[in-house]
C-alpha cells in the first residue's frame, strides 16, 4: 500500500497544465515512474516468462514421450497380428468343439 501511495505522489508534475516542464522535471518523472510502475511490470514478465519457459519444456517433454510410446504401441501392434496368425488355426477347432458340445446336449 505504502507504494500505491508514494506512487500516487510521485507520478504526476507540479505546476499549470499550460506549462512545458524542464527537462529535469521530465527526466525525475521518468525515473520515477519507470520504478513505481515499471520495474513491477518487468519482473511480472519475467516471472511469465519463467513460467512460460517451464511449460514449454513440459510440452517438449510429453511429445518426446508420445513419439515414444506410439512407436512402442506401432510395435506392439504388429506382434498382436502376427500373435493372432499363429492362433487363427485354433478357431476352426474351437468351433468344432463348441458344436460337438451342443449336440451332446453339454451347452
Amino acid at each position: 500500500m505504502e507504494t500505491q501511495e508514494a506512487s500516487a505522489d510521485l507520478c504526476g508534475l507540479d505546476g499549470p497544465e499550460n506549462e512545458h516542464p524542464t527537462r529535469a522535471e521530465f527526466n525525475r518523472f521518468i525515473r520515477v515512474v519507470n520504478y513505481y510502475h515499471g520495474k513491477p511490470i518487468k519482473h511480472d514478465l519475467r516471472q511469465l516468462k519463467d513460467i512460460t519457459e517451464a511449460g514449454i519444456r513440459t510440452l517438449d517433454d510429453h511429445i518426446e514421450q508420445d513419439k515414444i510410446f506410439y512407436a512402442k504401441i506401432t510395435g506392439a501392434k504388429w506382434v498382436i497380428y502376427a500373435i493372432a496368425g499363429m492362433l487363427a488355426f485354433l478357431v476352426p477347432l474351437i468351433f468344432q468343439l463348441i458344436s460337438a458340445l451342443k449336440t451332446l446336449g453339454i451347452l
